[in-house]
């Protein structure tokens, strides 16, 4: 509201704060002697430019007062905020809200009473006692949260138990229903096999009357030979069904075969008995054949025995030394034996070389179709040198093998080349290039020969031989 003219206002910032000030009234004490004499009009004029300035600063003031009216507000929030945080101290709490309660009434004993409070209370030290208070807290939330993850994962297991020996029960629950079903079936098989017993009794001793009535007449069939002390005869016996109703259906067959073959033409006959006569002789000797087959498929087997063993142990050797050189440059590789199916057929037995270049692909067959030549020349030379140990040659020679490669694997290969050639007890190795990458390396016992050729070479040649003599000893009783 504008001030009256009789009063006078101060505006006072505050030393803790910028952006608070505190303004005060007071009332103009007025002196007799400046009203005596007359009115001047042009200082009356500046008066009130005056008055009309000091007006315009009273309502800039009164502006700033709402401001500050604002910032009190967030102040009190900021207080009810820090009296939450704080429930604790309650004597702290009361205090604060007494100061709240004389800010509302007077803005500059309100300042005053939180300048006050401000300078009293120690902050560094209520924070201090809070921040343990929190982290003593938090242990204890820390503590509880591992007992209630301990519990859960007794409750989980618990649980599962549970779940396990339930589903356990209904399964005995079904075995069981299951079981009792086949125990009914087989009670019920039994009743009917009890009830069909006695006609089944009746028909054995039926059975029995006519076999012995039978045996009369087949004794006298087979020359009174009892098939169950003659093996020949029994064996014969054995061919055929014991159902009675089969055989007599192959009776009615043959008999329908002798008619079918009845027929005045000896000729037909002559030439059937000697079939039977040649058959007779194929059946003999196809006996014997058998026979010498059964030995010979034994001698095989023998063999087989004492060789495969160590050949499967020879290909196994290969193998993991194919794997370690693979492995070696950064791909995977194996050495398979195949062998044929019926196990006899040798020429179908072969040594397969699987290979995997890249880590997206599986391990394929080494063949011309899905590698590249280089991959191939890799394979084949990681092959050769997984033998160098193996075998018994006194040396080795390997041809141009590096021309199809990359630089890459080039520089591999002849690394483990020359690593497996230095080794003691291993073949000599000779490789023949017409060209080499620059900077590889070479063991001790590595020698490099060039070969020079051209038409120059003739009398660089000559040249040489003349050296050569000319450095020979001379032998005794040679002329000189």
């Amino acid at each position: 509201s504008p001030c009256p003219p009789d009063t006078v206002m101060d505006k006072k910032g505050s030393r803790y704060d910028g952006t608070v000030a505190s303004i005060s009234t007071a009332e103009l004490r007025k002196n007799g002697n400046v009203f005596t004499g007359g009115v001047d009009a042009a200082e009356k004029a500046a008066c009130v430019k005056r008055v009309a300035a000091a007006r315009q600063q009273v309502e800039v003031f009164a502006k700033e007062i709402g401001e500050c009216t604002a910032r009190k507000k967030k102040l009190e929030q900021d207080i009810e905020q820090a009296q939450r945080r704080i429930q604790s101290l309650g004597q702290m709490q009361k205090l604060a809200r007494d100061t709240h309660n004389k800010l509302t009434g007077n803005v500059a004993t309100a300042r005053a009473q939180l300048e006050s409070a401000s300078r009293t209370l120690d902050v560094a030290a209520i924070e201090t006692r809070v921040n343990a208070e929190l982290k003593a807290m938090t242990k204890q939330r820390v503590v509880c949260c591992l007992d209630l993850v301990e519990l859960t994962t007794q409750l989980a297991d618990t649980t599962h138990e549970h779940a396990t020996r339930t589903l356990r029960c209904k399964e005995l629950g079904i075995q069981k229903a299951y079981f009792d079903a086949q125990w009914d079936a087989a009670n019920a098989a039994n009743d009917k096999m009890r009830k069909e017993l006695p006609a089944a009794e009746n028909k054995l001793r039926e059975n029995k009357e006519l076999a012995r009535e039978l045996r009369v007449p087949a004794m006298a069939a087979t020359d009174q030979r009892d098939p169950g002390k003659d093996p020949t005869l029994q064996q014969q016996f054995d061919q055929w069904d014991d159902d009675l109703v089969v055989l007599e259906e192959a009776i009615a067959m043959f008999e329908n075969e002798a008619d079918a073959i009845m027929c005045p033409n000896e000729a037909v006959l002559e030439d059937y008995k000697s079939r039977q006569t040649q058959i007779a002789e194929i059946e003999s000797t196809l006996g014997a054949q058998e026979g010498s087959l059964g030995r010979s498929t034994g001698d095989i087997a023998a063999l087989k025995l004492k060789w495969l063993p160590k050949l499967r142990e020879l290909v196994e050797r290969i193998n993991e030394n194919f794997k370690h050189n693979f492995a070696s440059i950064g791909c995977a590789g194996e050495v398979r034996l195949r062998e044929d199916p019926s196990g006899d057929r040798f020429e179908f037995w072969k040594l397969e070389i699987w290979v995997k270049f890249r880590a997206a692909t599986d391990m394929h067959i080494l063949d011309a179709h899905r590698q590249s030549g280089g991959e191939r020349s890799v394979s084949t030379m990681l092959y050769l040198i997984s033998l160098q140990e193996l075998t018994k040659a006194p040396f080795r020679v390997v041809d141009e093998i590096n021309q199809g490669m990359d630089p890459v694997n080039e520089r591999k290969i002849f690394k483990r080349m020359t690593d497996a050639a230095s080794k003691d007890s291993t073949p000599q190795t000779f490789l023949l290039t017409p060209k080499l990458l620059n900077n590889l390396k070479y063991t001790e016992d590595c020698t490099v020969l060039c070969i020079f050729n051209g038409p120059w070479i003739a009398e660089v040649a000559k040249r040489w031989r003349e050296l050569q003599a000319s450095i020979q000893p001379v032998s005794p009783g040679t002329p000189e």
